[in-house]
């Protein structure tokens, strides 16, 4: 059988698949997935409560990158030891590790703002404490523990909640949108 120029066409669409449509379970086709521009993912920060959510989750992370980095210097630089500064690390991850499932629970079952606005009053806390003892000069590094500790015990239910809100700010439609902003804003950190 000869084929024609017509017939190598349809045979060549059917051999790749981004160029034909592809079948649903049903049978029916499905109509090729829209792939959404630069201006359509940040046009999400057009709504008001969406763009303060990632606004203070920006500065939020910063925050927390910061009082990180400052605080396991000031345990090797009071301390002059790697361990020291090894324990005031690992006393802040350790809680995160076991604490995060309960924490994605807690977001699901009460009020997400007032989880966030409670989480984040804590770390204010917390970081107030320790530049009050910074600044008497009477830190030590078991102060740096305790408050690692603390910080890795409130942390988790932060993220959780924080993400949690999104879709009650964007809806439905503009749900992938939000993620990928959010996403993006705590990678920018």
């Amino acid at each position: 059988m000869k084929l024609t120029l017509h017939n190598k066409v349809q045979v060549n669409k059917r051999l790749r698949p981004d160029s034909a449509p592809a079948a649903s379970s049903s049978g029916s086709p499905t109509p090729p997935r829209k792939h959404l521009g630069f201006a359509q993912t940040v046009a999400v920060l057009g709504v008001r409560d969406f763009r303060i959510l990632e606004t203070g989750m920006i500065l939020s992370m910063a925050a927390l990158q910061m009082n990180i980095i400052s605080r396991t210097w000031l345990a090797y630089h009071i301390s002059g030891s790697a361990l020291a500064l090894g324990t005031v690390a690992i006393a802040r991850g350790l809680p995160q590790l076991f604490i995060s499932p309960l924490a994605g629970v807690a977001a699901d079952r009460f009020d997400k703002r007032k989880l966030l606005m409670t989480t984040q009053s804590v770390m204010a806390v917390l970081a107030l404490i320790n530049a009050i003892l910074v600044h008497l000069g009477v830190i030590q590094v078991w102060h740096l523990v305790i408050l690692g500790f603390a910080q890795g015990f409130i942390f988790p239910f932060t993220m959780p909640a924080r993400q949690a809100m999104v879709p009650h700010f964007v809806g439905k439609s503009r749900i992938a949108q939000a993620f990928a902003i959010d996403s993006a804003g705590r990678n920018l950190n």
